[in-house]
């Protein structure tokens, strides 16, 4: 699954669609390094 299209499943995590997902443990890491701005995320922190 693309990076983009994981991300857009953040807040979503509780939709029937979401946990009929095959790959739910790759898009859960995903969202969490956005999330918390780890250091595997591909965006940069807001200031």
């Amino acid at each position: 699954m693309d990076y983009y299209t994981a991300m857009s499943w953040g807040g979503l995590e509780s939709s029937d669609a979401y946990k009929k997902l095959p790959n739910k443990t790759a898009i859960e890491k995903i969202i969490k390094n956005e999330r918390y701005a780890r250091s595997d995320a591909k965006s940069t922190k807001c200031p």
